[in-house]
């Protein structure tokens, strides 16, 4: 059984490690941000709105009204516009979350407008799971470029070392 704080708590932790990459990311030079790299979603920049928006259209399908897209016209936010979305959506995010009850099944429809229905739970869980895939992709990006990203690890923010 899952408590009912523990899907915010979920969700805190993936803000932390957003927030914590997307602020290493700020000191990175722009053409390392923007560069394809034939990773995941072409570079830094697009992996980090890829998630963003990933996170932006789950929230939208427990919350509505609906997201109408799922990505922004070319070419996206930046980190700074990131920083003005973002953290405020994970944070409604958590609100939401810390008052669900778990085990209750929503119903949605997918990006092919397929419908589907599945526990709070599992969707908290997909969502931060998605979260640190592409994180660890973003962090294998920034060693390709030179540069030595921060731990995200979830064993980091229990132990609450947090910087």
């Amino acid at each position: 059984m899952v408590e009912p704080g523990a899907l915010a708590y979920q969700l805190r932790y993936s803000e932390w490690a957003s927030r914590k990459l997307a602020d290493f990311a700020r000191i990175v030079p722009a053409a390392d941000l923007t560069r394809e790299m034939h990773n995941s979603h072409g570079g830094i920049l697009k992996t980090f709105q890829h998630i963003f928006y990933a996170d932006r259209v789950w929230y939208s399908r427990m919350v509505p009204p609906v997201q109408p897209r799922f990505e922004d016209p070319e070419p996206g936010p930046g980190l700074a516009e990131l920083d003005a979305l973002w953290w405020e959506l994970l944070h409604r995010f958590q609100d939401w979350a810390a008052g669900q009850d778990p085990n209750r099944v929503v119903e949605y429809r997918n990006l092919k407008n397929e419908p589907f229905a599945k526990p709070v739970y599992q969707i908290v869980t997909h969502v931060v799971n998605h979260g640190t895939y592409h994180r660890g992709q973003i962090a294998a990006m920034l060693r390709q470029c030179g540069h030595v990203p921060p731990s995200t690890d979830f064993i980091y923010y229990v132990d609450g070392l947090r910087d």
